[in-house]
C-alpha cells in the first residue's frame, strides 16, 4: 500500500506491512488485536541496485531464485544479490505492493494490493490474485469479477491476499480409473474469506468451516471471526489425506480432506450387511453396497472406506450384499454396459475377485439382486437366471430349480428369503415357498401366484418375515410380507401380508417399495420413493408418510429422508439402519431418533473441520495453554525425516490470551482402514489418519510474522527479530539471532529491529527486516550482507513514524524519524484529518546534519496528546517535519483504541 503526499515537490511514501494495514479497520478487528502493532514503513531506493525498497515482508524460493514482496513490487535474484529484477506494475501486476508471494515449482503466485482512502477511512485495497509462467516476467491477473469466475468480495477493501499455499497431490482422486494429480491451491484474504483450488488456481471457490458460517458470510454485514481468514498451510504428511491449517481471528481452523477411498463415499445406499463374525453390537461393522462400489464402516460411525472398480469390482453398481463368516459376496452391475457380476471378498472388503458361476451369464436380465442363508447354504437370487445355491461360502455355485404346480412363470428370481427349513422365493408371478430335507434338497412346494391388475402385481422384489413372540420372548408366529413392481404395464405397485391363516391383505402404494421394516409388532415401515411410510392398521389397508429425520438438542429439525428413495431398512436389536439414495439413517433407540450421515462428494468442502483455539487448546495434565492467542497471522507445517509433521502457529490475543507462537504434534490416529484376519484375528494392514492435534506455547516473548524452516530449527521472523528453535518441538531452546555487522560496508541492523521475512536458499539465509533486507551465510550467521539500509544517506524527502498504529489511550509512544542532510532547526506539527493543527511535539529544535533516531539521539516521542494534555481521538492523521530553510516533508500516522 503506498500513501503519496507532496509539497514542494517533495514525495513520501509509506507502506503499511500486510497485517499491519489490515488492523486499522477497527470495525473489523476487536481493539485487544490493535494494541501494541508496529506498522512497517518502506523507502523506495532511488539507487540502480535493483533492490525497490528496504523491506520484504515475504520472501520465498522460486525456480532456484530468492524472490522478495516489497511495497514497489516483487524482487528476485538467482546469484545470491549480485544482481537483481523487479516484477511491478510496469510487467503485468496492476499495482506494486506485494501481500503474498507462493511458488508451485514452475508457476510463481503473487496477491497485490492498494492503500486507498474513502471518506476519512484508509481501507487496504485489494487487487487478488497474479500468477506468472516465466519467473516473474509476465503476469495475468485471475478475473474474479462477473465477467470471468464471478466471486464477490476478493477484489476490494478489506479483502487483502495475506497467504498463499498448495500441494501437488498424486492420485487424490483415487476411485477413478486412471491416476490424476490434484493441484490443490488456498488462499487467504482476511474479510474475502478463504479460497480453495483443486486445478492449480485456474477456478477457485470460497469454503467455509461449518455451514452456519457459511449462512453468516454470505447474508451480507461484517463476517465473523472466523471468516476472516490471515495465514494458511497446506499440510500433506498424513498420508492420503490433505489436511489444511487456517489462522483466523477466532483461532485455528484445521480442515481434513480425505481422499473417496478413505470415506463414505456412494452414490446411493441400496443394500447393506452386517459383519457375520462381530459380536459387539455397538461398534458393529457394516457394509453398505449401491451406486459408486461398496462402503464399510461401523454402527457408530467413522471410520468409513469405499471400494470401487478400480479396487477390483467387476461393476460400477452393488445390487446384493451378503457376509458369511468373513466372506463377503457381492453382486454388481456395469451401469454403462449392464453386464452383471459376482465378486468376493475374504478381507472385510479391500480387495475382491470375480466368482465365474457355471450356467450364469453377465446378461442384465441376469442380476445378482438379493442373498439369503440357512445354516452354511448360501442361496442368491439372479434374476432371468433363476435361483442359485453354495454350500462352500460361495466359492461354487449351483442352479437350484424352481418349479411350482400348475406351471407358472417362477424361474425368474428377484429375491430370496428364509423362513426355518423353508425358502421363500419372489418370481415373476408371485412367491414361491421352497420346503428343504436336512441336506437342503427341495422336498415340497407351494405357491401364491398374484395377477396384474389396476389394484395388483405380480413381481416380488423383497420378502420379510414378521416375527411375534410370546411373553417369555420365545417366537409363536410369523407373518409374510412382499413388495411387488408391476411385471406388465396393467399391474400397480403393492405391498402384500400374508397372515396366520394363509389369507393375503393388499396394500395399494402410489410409488415403489424396495424393502419392509418392522418397528414395533403393530407397525410395518416400508421403504420407498419420496420418504417411508407405514401401516399401523393392517385391516384398513391405510398407508401413510413416516417421517425419519434428525432432530438437534432442542427439537430443531436438521436433516430428513423425506425427499429421498428409501432403500432398505435393518433391524438389529435395537438399531435401526434405513438406507437411500442420498445416505443413511442411523437409530440406536428402536426408531426413537435418528442421526443421519449422507456422503460428501464435494471434494473441496472439508470432511472434518476441528477448531482449536486459546480455550480448546487448554492441556488437561498440567493447565496449561497451548495456542497462545485467536488471532493467527502465521502457520507453518515442520515436516520431519519420519514422515510425521508438527505445526507452528503463531497468537495474538483477541478476548484472551497473549502474544507468542505455539507448536502441535499429533496424538489418537483415527483409524481408516484396518484389514483382520478373520481366521486368526490379527491384523493384517492398517492405515492411519491422525487428526487430534496437540498444542504446546513455545513462549509469550511475541508473536511471529512468518517462519521458515532450515533441518529440524525453525526460524520465526518477529517484532523482536529473528529467533531460532533448534528443534521442531522444544519449548526451551528459543534464541535471537543476532541481524548484521555487513562484512563489506559495516552497516548495522539495530538489535530489536522487526523482522517480518525469513527463507533459507542454500547457501544463504534471506531476512527482511524493518530496516533493510539481510543476506546471512547459513555456513556461518556471522557473514551477511545488508540491502537498503534506512542511514544518513537516505534521501531527506523520506520522512515517518513509528510504530503506527499506535495506542495513546494503553501508553503508546511514537517516535518521528526524518533526515538532517546539513544542520538545521527542526519543527513538527501533527493535524488531524480536516487539517486542524493538534500537536506540535518538536517545536524549533537544533539537529545536528543525521538521520534521527540515530541509535544515541532520539528524533522526539509524542504521547498522542493535543496542546491541552487530552488524548487525541482514534483516526487518521498527518505531520509535517518543517526545517529552518524553509523546506518541508509530509507524513502520516494512525490512533487506534
Amino acid at each position: 500500500m503506498v500513501e503519496r503526499f507532496s509539497e514542494s515537490r517533495n514525495r513520501v511514501e509509506i507502506r503499511v506491512i500486510r497485517v499491519f494495514s489490515l488492523i486499522l479497520m477497527s470495525a473489523l478487528l476487536p481493539p485487544s488485536i490493535l494494541s501494541g502493532v508496529a506498522e512497517q514503513f518502506e523507502l523506495q531506493s532511488s539507487s540502480d541496485s535493483g533492490i525497490t525498497g528496504n523491506a520484504a515482508i515475504v520472501a520465498i524460493e522460486h525456480a532456484g531464485g530468492i524472490y522478495l514482496g516489497t511495497a514497489f513490487g516483487i524482487n528476485y535474484s538467482f546469484d545470491g544479490g549480485q544482481s537483481w529484477a523487479i516484477a511491478n506494475s510496469e510487467t503485468g501486476l496492476k499495482h506494486d505492493d506485494i501481500s503474498a508471494l507462493y511458488s508451485t515449482g514452475s508457476r510463481l503466485w503473487a496477491g497485490t494490493n492498494r492503500d486507498t482512502i474513502i471518506g476519512a477511512t484508509r481501507f487496504s485495497w485489494s487487487e487478488g490474485l497474479y500468477y506468472s509462467d516465466d519467473d516473474g516476467s509476465t503476469w495475468t491477473q485471475i478475473d474474479f469479477g462477473p465477467g470471468g469466475l464471478n466471486i464477490p468480495n476478493i477484489w476490494g477493501g478489506d479483502r487483502t491476499v495475506f497467504d498463499i499455499t498448495g500441494h501437488s497431490d498424486v492420485d487424490f482422486f483415487n476411485h477413478l480409473s486412471g491416476v490424476k494429480t490434484t493441484e490443490w491451491m488456498f488462499f487467504a484474504a482476511f474479510a474475502g474469506g478463504l479460497l480453495a483450488s483443486q486445478d492449480g488456481g485456474m477456478s477457485w471457490r470460497r469454503i467455509y468451516p461449518s455451514l452456519a458460517d457459511s449462512v453468516q458470510y454470505n447474508s451480507g454485514g461484517a463476517p465473523s471471526y472466523s471468516n476472516r481468514v490471515f495465514s494458511c498451510a497446506a499440510d500433506s504428511s498424513h498420508g492420503d489425506t490433505l489436511m489444511l491449517w487456517t489462522g483466523t481471528a477466532a483461532g485455528i481452523f484445521q480442515y481434513i480432506f480425505l481422499t473417496p477411498r478413505d470415506k463414505l463415499y456412494l452414490g446411493s445406499f441400496d443394500v447393506i450387511a452386517l459383519c457375520d463374525t462381530c459380536t459387539d453390537s455397538t461398534d458393529n461393522i457394516v457394509y453398505f453396497g449401491g451406486a459408486y462400489g461398496l462402503a464399510r464402516g461401523q454402527f457408530s460411525g467413522r471410520p468409513y472406506f469405499t471400494r470401487f472398480e478400480r479396487d477390483g469390482l467387476p461393476g460400477n453398481r452393488v445390487t446384493a450384499l451378503i457376509d458369511v463368516g468373513g466372506r463377503i459376496l457381492i453382486g454388481t452391475v456395469d451401469t454403462a454396459t449392464f453386464a452383471t457380476n459376482l465378486a468376493a471378498s475374504s478381507d472385510a472388503g479391500n480387495s475382491f475377485t470375480n466368482v465365474i458361476i457355471a450356467g450364469l451369464g453377465n446378461d442384465s436380465s441376469e442380476i445378482r439382486s438379493d442373498f439369503a442363508r440357512i445354516g452354511s447354504r448360501v442361496y442368491m437370487a439372479a434374476g432371468a437366471a433363476g435361483l442359485f445355491v453354495s454350500s462352500d461360502s460361495g466359492l461354487t455355485w449351483s442352479k437350484l430349480p424352481v418349479s411350482v404346480v400348475p406351471p407358472a412363470n417362477v424361474d425368474t428370481v428377484y429375491a430370496v428369503e428364509t423362513y426355518a427349513d423353508t425358502l421363500l422365493v419372489g418370481s415373476e408371478a408371485g412367491l414361491v415357498r421352497l420346503y428343504l430335507d436336512a441336506l437342503g434338497n427341495v422336498d415340497s412346494t407351494g405357491f401364491d401366484p398374484f395377477g396384474e391388475t389396476d389394484s395388483t402385481s405380480s413381481r416380488i422384489v423383497q420378502i420379510k418375515i414378521q416375527t411375534f413372540v410370546d411373553t417369555a420372548g420365545v417366537p409363536d408366529s410369523s407373518i409374510i410380507w412382499t413388495a411387488h413392481r408391476a411385471a406388465t404395464g396393467q399391474g400397480q405397485p403393492m405391498v402384500g401380508r400374508k397372515a396366520v391363516d394363509g389369507t393375503w391383505d393388499i396394500y395399494q402404494i402410489a410409488v415403489e417399495t424396495y424393502d419392509i421394516g418392522f418397528a414395533e409388532d403393530t407397525l410395518v415401515v416400508l421403504a420407498s420413493d419420496f420418504g417411508t411410510r407405514f401401516i399401523d392398521d393392517f385391516s384398513s389397508g391405510t398407508v401413510t408418510l413416516y417421517r425419519i429425520a434428525q432432530l438437534d438438542p432442542f427439537g430443531v429439525e436438521i436433516d430428513n429422508l423425506r425427499d429421498d428413495t428409501v432403500t432398505f431398512i435393518a433391524n438389529f436389536g435395537d438399531t435401526v439402519l434405513v438406507g437411500s439414495s442420498g445416505g443413511y439413517a442411523l437409530s440406536v433407540d428402536r426408531g426413537e431418533s435418528y442421526r443421519i450421515t449422507r456422503p460428501n462428494h464435494d471434494t473441496l468442502r472439508a470432511d472434518l473441520v476441528v477448531n482449536h483455539n486459546w480455550l480448546s487448546s487448554l492441556n488437561l495434565d498440567d493447565l496449561t495453554y497451548g495456542l497462545t492467542g485467536d488471532f493467527v497471522p502465521a502457520l507453518k507445517v515442520a515436516y520431519q525425516d519420519t514422515g510425521a509433521a508438527y505445526v507452528w502457529a503463531s497468537g495474538r490475543p483477541v478476548d484472551k490470551g497473549w502474544p507468542g507462537r505455539s507448536v502441535a504434534r499429533f496424538v489418537d490416529p483415527v483409524i481408516v482402514d484396518v484389514v483382520t484376519d478373520t481366521a486368526t484375528g490379527d491384523t493384517l494392514s492398517a492405515d492411519t489418519v491422525g487428526y487430534t492435534a496437540r498444542w504446546q506455547a513455545v513462549d509469550t516473548l511475541d508473536f511471529a510474522w512468518n517462519f521458515a524452516l532450515i533441518g529440524d530449527s525453525v526460524l520465526s521472523a518477529t517484532n523482536s527479530g529473528l529467533l531460532l528453535d533448534t528443534s521442531t518441538y522444544m519449548t526451551d531452546s528459543s534464541m535471537v539471532i543476532p541481524l548484521i555487522n555487513d562484512t563489506l560496508t559495516g552497516d548495522l541492523v539495530d538489535p530489536g529491529t522487526a523482522v517480518y521475512a525469513v527463507q533459507p536458499l542454500d547457501p544463504y539465509l534471506w531476512v527482511g527486516t524493518d530496516d533493510g533486507t539481510v543476506r546471512l551465510s547459513l555456513s556461518n550467521l556471522a557473514d551477511g550482507r545488508l540491502f537498503m539500509k534506512v542511514d544518513s544517506t537516505t534521501p531527506a524527502d523520506q520522512v515517518y513514524a513509528y510504530p503506527v498504529p499506535f495506542s495513546p489511550q494503553r501508553g503508546g509512544t511514537l517516535d518521528f524519524r526524518f533526515v538532517v542532510q546539513q544542520s538545521d532547526y527542526v519543527t513538527i506539527e501533527v493535524y488531524d484529518f480536516a487539517m486542524n493543527l493538534v500537536a506540535r511535539p518538536i517545536d524549533n529544535v537544533f539537529y545536528n546534519a543525521d538521520f534521527y533516531p540515530n541509535g544515541v539521539v532520539q528524533g522526539q516521542s509524542w504521547d498522542g496528546r493535543n496542546g491541552r494534555g487530552d488524548v487525541v481521538a482514534v483516526g487518521i492523521y498527518y505531520f509535517k517535519v518543517i526545517f529552518g530553510s524553509g523546506e518541508m516533508r509530509w507524513g502520516k500516522l494512525a490512533v487506534i483504541p
